[in-house]
């Protein structure tokens, strides 16, 4: 899987939080004018992730089904919209690699 373009808060989910400066609005903001692969968190570091089946993208976080029934979400984190509770305040973190959603049992 490939994304590209605005990642102010991660959300062209490849670790790197730096690419280049864009202006968006009134402003300069990283991002990166060319497709990157979308890589998570592996035993051996970050591998490319392959196996996406279905994007849903907000204004600033995505998330993908995987081939395994599995969702991954990455970007702004403000109000839990990646999911990711443990260990994260609302506001304050980011995912900036794809991290995979728990879904309660």
């Amino acid at each position: 899987m490939k994304c590209w373009g605005y990642n102010h808060h991660g959300t062209v989910g490849d670790g790197v939080a730096s690419h280049t400066l864009c202006t968006a609005g009134e402003g300069m903001f990283d991002c990166s004018p060319n497709p990157v692969d979308v890589v998570e968190m592996g035993a051996s570091g970050l591998t490319a992730i392959t196996d996406g089946q279905k994007v849903a993208a907000g204004s600033a976080h995505v998330c993908l089904l995987r081939a395994s029934g599995d969702v991954y979400c990455w970007g702004y984190n403000a109000d839990h919209q990646t999911a990711q509770l443990s260990g994260m305040a609302p506001g304050i973190d980011d995912v900036t690699v794809p991290a995979q959603v728990l879904f309660p049992m």
